[in-house]
This record gives structure tokens, sequence and C-alpha cells, in this order.
């Protein structure tokens, strides 16, 4: 059967980087997979169930110990597909796993309505909290810091300084259309701005395949685009209209409505 996902494989020195990318239809969401000697750490679980299914196949088909499994932040695209990874240790930020044992039923229920048996119908409470610093996982070392008000409440950011590869996930997308239905622009593009000053050569984002340094441009330019055409548009058809004729090589557009049933939550 033919993936439908990609993956992009990243020799980097003591570690290997398996990035899974999920079709358009599932928004182009990443799971992130470093492999080394001594086995595998797992960021993100997919929305929904066949790319899910396909990651777990792929990280079967590795062979090694998983570690554990990260969730980045709350979002219901980055944590739907544990119900395939649940029987290794889950790990997330105190503020994210309090969101998705919180609101978890409610967004199965909300993406269900709309999406069937492609989504979820478990919500699994990540069973292990992340604190910022630093820390050794399979002989790796792992730099976490919680980034607030960006395009999430609270995300989870990682650096991989011996590798030279920041995680950044939902920070940055690359070639996609944004998820802004948080509003923090300004938040977002100082995160950003903190991301670049770490000058990391490997960038991995939240949507869309692995980046270089130029992605920051790219999605600081994005962001800005999108608070002036928020503040001017009046209404979400306006404000997605605007940033389709901006972006015209953007994929999933959808994300823009989503993002628009926050902005303009009494349309539709």
């Amino acid at each position: 059967m033919e993936r439908k996902g990609t993956i992009t494989v990243i020799e980097k020195g003591k570690a290997t980087i398996h990035s899974y990318t999920a079709s358009e239809e599932g928004g182009l969401v990443t799971t992130q997979i470093i492999e080394t000697e001594k086995g595998l750490v797992v960021i993100d679980a997919q929305f929904l169930r066949p790319h899910a299914r396909e990651v777990r196949d792929y990280i079967l088909r590795l062979g090694k110990p998983v570690e554990r499994v990260i969730v980045s932040h709350s979002h219901p695209d980055h944590w739907f597909g544990l119900e395939y990874l649940s029987d290794h240790p889950v790990y997330a930020l105190a503020e994210t796993g309090q969101e998705i044992m919180d609101l978890g039923e409610a967004m199965i229920r909300d993406k269900r309505a709309l999406l069937g048996e492609l989504v979820t119908d478990s919500r699994i409470i990540p069973d292990h909290t992340i604190e910022e610093g630093q820390e050794v996982i399979c002989g790796l070392r792992y730099d976490f810091k919680r980034i607030r008000e960006a395009e999430a409440g609270v995300q989870l950011l990682i650096h991989l300084p011996e590798v030279d590869t920041l995680i950044a996930q939902d920070l940055l997308y690359n070639g996609v259309h944004l998820f802004i239905g948080h509003g923090a622009f300004e938040g977002w593009i100082e995160a950003v701005k903190g991301l670049e000053e770490r000058g990391c050569g490997t960038i991995l984002v939240g949507h869309g395949r692995p980046a270089g340094p130029a992605i920051y441009k790219e999605v600081t330019g994005y962001i800005e685009e999108a608070g002036r055409c928020y503040r001017s548009s009046r209404n979400g058809e306006e404000l997605k209209e605007r940033l389709m004729e901006r972006y015209p090589d953007h994929l999933a557009p959808f994300l823009l409505d989503i993002s628009n049933g926050f902005l303009y939550p009494g349309e539709g």
C-alpha cells in the first residue's frame, strides 16, 4: 500500500532524524523520530488515524526501543495519534497535560462530528511531566524550553545542541498556511526571533518538511501579514481570501478555516 505521508531522513552524526510529514489531508503535520544507538524519542503523534498508523509502523521497522513520546502542545493534530503509541511513556509540559485532560474529550467530539472514524475516540493523557532545562535521553542532550503566547498558549521548544538541530514544531511551518487562531501575533514574532538567535542549521517544523535558517524570515513575514490582514478584515472569509492571495503556493488552506472559528466565533 502506498504511504500517505512522506519521510525525510537526516543523518546528524550521533543521531539520525526521521521526520514524518502527513499528507495535505492531515494538515502536513509532522512527527519527529530521533534515533540514536540506544533507542528512539518520538515528538508528536499525528492527527488522523491513517497517518498515526504509518508512524507506528515505521517506528516498528526501525527495531529500537521507544524511550519516550513527547507531545509539544495541546492542539489535537499533535496528540490524537497517541492511541497508537500509548504503550510507551508519554511526556508533556504540565500545562499541556492539563489541557488534554480538561479539553481533550470535547476536542475529540468536535473533530469526530466532522471527520468520523478518521480521528481517535480515545483521550490519551500524558503520564509524565517535562521540566524546563537539560536532560540526556538515549545518549543525546535535550534542552527543553517553555514558550508562551505564540502559535498556542504554551508550547515546548526542544534544542539538540550536539547535532545542531532545533525541534520547533508549531512555532514554525514550512510552506503551509499557519493556524493563527490564538491571535498572539506579536508574541509569536518575538518567539521566532528567539529561535533564530540559537543559530541551528537543521530546523524541524510542526507542519511541512524540515527547513534551514531561511524559514525564520518566511514565517515572521507570514505572521506579520496575517496580523495586518486580521486587523483590517471584516470577517473570516475576507481574511482567508487575502492570505491565500498573498501566499498562493502555501498548502492546507483549511487551517485558515479552523483559525477563523477562533478569531470570528460568531460566524457560521
